[in-house]
């Protein structure tokens, strides 16, 4: 598995952990679509897409011969619009307290910054959260 592949594995996997417990209304727990995930023909009322993204990268003696990466994750919460904010907010929050300030793996977490939109079809909130990560030069 390359180095991506295994990131994302890491993310996911605490992204899932975390979100079995947000129900919709109704009950239902929330879609979360990950990056090459198959959408559905009909988008779902309430759904999120995470997705994170490679940065650059800088040399680095950590004592040994390392590549420090530069990365992000982004949430994009959407809620149907017209029914309030307070969902789309607690949607990004749960994902913000996953990741922002720790180390998972290896992964540094920063501080999340957090945006809002009223999108086309869905009211939308995004989360954006930088991370950093040591990979040896072997």
């Amino acid at each position: 598995m390359d180095e991506q592949s295994a990131k994302n594995q890491i993310i996911e996997q605490a992204v899932e952990t975390a979100w079995g417990g947000l129900k919709a209304a109704d009950g239902a727990i929330c879609d979360v679509f990950f990056k090459n995930a198959p959408m559905p023909a009909t988008m779902p009322d309430e759904f999120v897409s995470i997705l994170a993204l490679d940065g650059g990268g800088q040399n680095i003696v950590i004592p040994n011969n390392k590549t420090r990466r530069f990365c992000s994750v982004i949430c994009e919460v959407n809620t149907p619009k017209g029914t309030g904010t307070a969902r789309a907010e607690e949607l990004a929050h749960t994902f913000q307290e996953v990741f922002e300030g720790k180390t998972i793996s290896g992964m540094r977490f920063r501080a999340a910054n957090v945006s809002e939109f009223d999108g086309r079809t869905h009211y939308k909130t995004n989360v954006f959260i930088p991370y950093e990560w040591d990979r040896n030069n072997a």
